[in-house]
């Protein structure tokens, strides 16, 4: 995962023409890396491999939008760091760290572009790399269900919503052929730590939420002033899917 988002992130500064953003990248992986050494090092009493910050890292260098002020840039590998170790039920972090840092950044910075996943929307060649790799990811990691869940539902969801609102098959070609939706589905939906939720048949439930509540935000004439409606209905499904794992379990 880390060589194929690092990949992603080479690939995108090419694809976009602004090498800065490579290095931006790399400044983000290598804060997220250190405060993650620190805090494993306080709360378990040793170093521990933070190959998962690497992940994290690389994943806000790619959606975090090329105009976010630097303020927010340094926040970013903080944020998420701190949700990871500090919001946490039963030894796993209860958000997606990456999600729950873009999401607070677009809260504090109201008036700056956080948001934008430049790194998997720039053309037709991430879309395919991205879909090629996130087949054999979500495979590898066994959340093929919960991002198929994910993909039939808003599929299905946002096709409706657009052809009732006079959309042609060119709307529809350009909604869906668009690498933002399958990086969603197959690298931040499926991270399997955040989403080891019991019983099975929740974590798909949980896509199928994610799905329902992203379309509901996406509404002609109710969005709400959201960051990002796939990273707050991310959010939202964590907690109501850790909430009901934990009923289901006492």
């Amino acid at each position: 995962m880390v060589l194929y988002l690092g990949f992603l992130l080479v690939l995108g500064a090419w694809g976009v023409g602004n090498w800065s953003l490579l290095w931006r990248g790399l400044a983000i992986v290598a804060i997220y890396t250190v405060l993650d050494l620190a805090l494993s090092k306080r709360r378990e009493g040793k170093f521990i491999a933070p190959s998962s910050a690497w992940i994290s890292g690389l994943i806000l260098s790619l959606v975090l939008a090329p105009a976010a002020p630097w303020l927010a840039v340094l926040f970013a590998p903080v944020v998420a760091s701190l949700g990871k170790h500090f919001i946490r039920y039963k030894q796993k972090h209860i958000f997606n760290p990456a999600a729950s840092a873009l999401v607070l950044l677009g809260f504090l910075f109201p008036s700056a572009a956080i948001v934008s996943w430049w790194g998997s929307a720039w053309g037709r060649i991430p879309l395919v790399v991205i879909v090629l790799s996130g087949i054999v990811t979500m495979f590898r990691v066994k959340r093929w269900k919960t991002a198929l869940a994910f993909l039939v539902v808003y599929v299905v969801g946002a096709s409706a919503l657009l052809l009732s609102r006079g959309g042609s098959v060119a709307d529809l070609r350009a909604l869906f052929v668009d690498g933002t939706l399958f990086f969603f589905a197959t690298v931040m939906l499926i991270e399997p730590v955040t989403t080891a939720y019991q019983p099975a048949w929740l974590r798909t439930a949980f896509g199928a939420g994610v799905a329902v509540l992203t379309l509901l935000f996406s509404l002609p004439g109710g969005r709400l002033p959201i960051p990002d409606p796939f990273l707050v209905s991310l959010l939202i499904s964590n907690l109501g899917a850790t909430s009901i794992s934990m009923l289901i379990r006492r």
